[in-house]
């Protein structure tokens, strides 16, 4: 990246705090990129149109693209070819980027000796690869990860089984020493079983482009899931779209390496810029979702519960219903640690999707 483009991103990162004053040129930079995206997102709608499944609605995946860049505005300023990239994968894919069922990550490559790029890169999530499954393949997967106090047995040979038992609400499960996944079809057929100790999981973790990205830290769980989906997937004869799908998180690995050096540090995402006093007619804000109000759920929450209520109803398996639910629950706690909602909002979101699904 050359020294004009760094030092603009890091002016980006930080905005006047000064109520009323003019915005900084970060800001301005922030503004213009975001206006720029949008325009170009929305000069594509019928390209992403074209390439989406006729069950996903081209506005439902336009708000869901805007709404990820929204919520990290790194995006912005990553290499643009690899942003839209990224959205032409998840349309294919026929997935929301919405860090459900599938993230638009940020990574440092380095292009040629020396110079480095801010590249995306589209990532199936593990529901978004169990929705997909089951829509393309009629095929139900089940992950799971094991912990030491939990009771494991996992049999081989003619009678092949897993039995998993977690350890009793309320004692400690301790650590995570692997995880298992199950593929079946719509009538309870069994087609595999994929079992991986930590040993394994975390040798493909260190293979990974992005051993220290979100996924691997503050949700392990998922990683371990994902991975242990992954690998047996590839066991199971499945259609061209899903196994494309699947091939999707190939590129963040390299395999043909021991050990990966650490990734280049990640800028933070810059606050939300404050509307000028007296703005000039040609400067717009950047749309930003409203402030919370008493009594009401924050920002675009209520129409993200809507969406996650038409998924939940539209489960015919228990683990599905659950999953989406999980699903609903991890989101929130990623919106709360990364400053985006308080404790007090997260618990009102909570109780409204309670009592939503009953």
């Amino acid at each position: 990246m050359s020294q004009t483009a760094t030092a603009e991103v890091a002016d980006a990162a930080h905005y006047d705090d000064i109520p009323g004053a003019a915005p900084s040129h970060g800001a301005l930079v922030a503004a213009q990129k975001w206006e720029d995206f949008q325009t170009e997102v929305k000069a594509r709608e019928s390209d992403f149109a074209a390439m989406l499944p006729p069950h996903v609605r081209k506005d439902r995946f336009i708000a869901a693209a805007i709404a990820a860049v929204k919520q990290n505005p790194d995006l912005l300023f990553a290499d643009k070819r690899t942003l839209f990239s990224a959205l032409v994968k998840a349309a294919q894919d026929g997935l929301l980027p919405d860090g459900r069922e599938g993230i638009i990550n940020i990574y440092n490559t380095e292009v040629t000796k020396g110079k480095w790029i801010k590249q995306a890169q589209w990532n199936p999530m593990i529901y978004g690869l169990r929705k997909r499954a089951r829509e393309l393949d009629a095929m139900l997967i089940d992950a799971q990860v094991v912990y030491a106090n939990d009771d494991f047995l996992w049999q081989q040979g003619d009678d092949p089984k897993i039995e998993h038992t977690p350890a009793k609400l309320g004692t400690p499960r301790g650590e995570m020493i692997g995880a298992y996944a199950i593929y079946k079809r719509e009538d309870k057929t069994v087609l595999h079983r994929e079992v991986m100790d930590k040993t394994q999981i975390t040798t493909t973790r260190n293979q990974s482009k992005a051993p220290n990205s979100l996924m691997w830290t503050k949700f392990e769980t998922e990683g371990w899931r994902k991975t242990v989906v992954r690998r047996g997937i590839k066991s199971v004869p499945v259609s061209e779209s899903l196994e494309q799908i699947v091939r999707r998180d190939d590129d963040m690995f390299d395999f043909n390496q021991a050990t990966i050096e650490p990734p280049a540090p990640k800028l933070s995402p810059p606050p939300a810029p404050k509307a000028p006093s007296a703005p000039k007619a040609e400067q717009k804000p950047i749309d930003v979702p409203p402030p919370h109000v008493a009594g009401t759920l924050p920002g675009d929450w209520q129409q993200y519960l809507d969406r996650q209520k038409d998924e939940f109803e539209a489960c015919t398996e228990a683990m599905d219903k659950q999953s989406v639910c999980d699903a609903v629950t991890d989101t929130l706690q990623a919106a709360r640690e990364r400053g985006e909602i308080s404790g007090e909002e997260q618990e009102a979101i909570s109780e409204a999707w309670d009592s939503m699904v009953g």
